[in-house]
């Protein structure tokens, strides 16, 4: 289980996003995690309740869904984004760990 206290570490780390099936046209996409923030309530486990925003281009952009990212210490997760805002360059997408 990811916690707020492993991810808070991770602030302006770069995290890879990719299809979920391999093939010739893979598209591969680097997201950045530019804010964490603890929320109030905890988790089912009891841990704190958090969420992750992270910035990635305005092209392609991703609809809201379950989506593998990929960080060289923390491997491969399965994270729920939600696209919440997006500029001339860049969409910004949440997960919420609650």
């Amino acid at each position: 289980m990811l916690s707020l206290e492993d991810c808070q570490p991770l602030a302006g780390d770069t995290f890879e996003r990719s299809d979920w099936e391999p093939s010739d046209d893979n598209v591969v996409c680097n997201f950045t995690l530019t804010e964490v923030n603890a929320l109030k309530g905890r988790k089912l486990d009891g841990t704190p309740a958090f969420s992750l925003v992270f910035e990635g281009p305005r092209a392609p952009a991703w609809e809201q869904g379950l989506h593998a990212l990929h960080h060289p210490r923390l491997g491969r997760l399965e994270v729920f984004l939600v696209p919440i805002a997006c500029s001339d360059t860049t969409t910004r997408y949440e997960a919420i760990f609650h």
